[in-house]
């Protein structure tokens, strides 16, 4: 899977040297992390300005359908506007870190609610 600048994302098919699935994001921002579930029913994508999730439901490696949006930014303070997700990390099918560009790690659960960080 690769998330690109022009807001799509794509899985890819190696050897089939194709693409399976290209996606526009619902958004227009760009795509820095990306991370499927261990069970590849989830896809998180990590947007680069607005200190943003967008969480997908994969369906049969055939198509993305949008499930939520989650905020990843300070409620108060210098970053409250949001900062540039860097990385998304799955610790099992419910819960995965978040980390952005202000130094922080988010860990989120159940669907995208958010447990602590």
């Amino acid at each position: 899977m690769s998330g690109c600048l022009d807001s799509s994302i794509r899985l890819w098919s190696i050897p089939k040297k194709s693409v399976l699935m290209a996606d526009k994001s619902h958004t227009n921002e760009a795509i820095t992390a990306l991370s499927f579930s261990p069970d590849a029913k989830w896809l998180v994508a990590g947007l680069a300005t607005v200190g943003m999730c967008v969480l997908y439901e994969n369906i049969e490696n055939k198509h993305l359908k949008d499930f939520g949006r989650i905020d990843c930014r300070n409620r108060k303070g210098r970053h409250s506007s949001g900062r540039k997700v860097a990385g998304v990390s799955f610790i099992s099918n419910e819960e995965f870190l978040v980390a952005t560009n202000d130094s922080r790690l988010r860990l989120f659960s159940g669907g995208g609610r958010r447990a602590r960080s």
